[in-house]
């Protein structure tokens, strides 16, 4: 079935290369995060010292910051060795769990900055409306004017044959305006 059994361990070529980006900013944002704990705690630990400390002299959070590290270490082996793309997301998942333990969110900053801009988007988005609404209001007041005109004229003329002149003239759809415009009477 397969010529070479260890091909099993191998991702398709460039599988992961495709994610490596954005797997390798979610680890640095965790890196961050850690290496800001450890300073703002007074740890004598770097990242770095982390990796070959051994876990029975460090405190709780700090173990679960070094077992994150040692995953991500391990993801980033696999994702440059394109290994397996599940192998790959097993591990990733357990330095995520690691990272949950040891109380990083370093993403929590982005989903606070995404409610701003939802409730900034809902005020702009209101104020273009309001733009549109106004300029929309423009155009339909004219083609209900070139409307009365031509429904003086050609009486007979149905909405939707005045819409077709006025298109005609202004270059807008006549379904457009014959939906906004009101049949003159005569």
């Amino acid at each position: 079935m397969n010529d070479r059994p260890w091909d099993f361990m191998h991702a398709r070529a460039g599988e992961l290369e495709r994610v490596g980006d954005l797997l390798y900013s979610t680890i640095e944002g965790y890196e961050d995060q850690a290496a800001a704990i450890l300073e703002a705690g007074g740890h004598p630990y770097t990242l770095s010292d982390l990796r070959n400390a051994r876990p029975d002299d460090l405190p709780q959070q700090l173990q679960d910051i070094r077992d994150m590290i040692g995953l991500f270490d391990t993801v980033r082996i696999y994702v440059r060795g394109n290994f397996k793309a599940e192998l790959s997301a097993f591990v990733m998942a357990g330095a995520i769990h690691a990272a949950i333990r040891a109380q990083l969110r370093p993403v929590e900053p982005f989903i606070e900055m995404g409610k701003g801009n939802v409730a900034g988007g809902k005020r702009g988005g209101k104020k273009s409306a309001e733009a549109r609404k106004q300029k929309a209001t423009l155009a339909h007041d004219a083609w209900q004017e070139e409307a009365d005109k031509i429904g003086r004229r050609r009486p007979k003329l149905s909405k939707r044959g005045i819409a077709k002149e006025i298109g005609k003239k202004t270059g807008d759809k006549p379904e457009t305006i014959r939906r906004s415009i009101k049949k003159p009477t005569p």
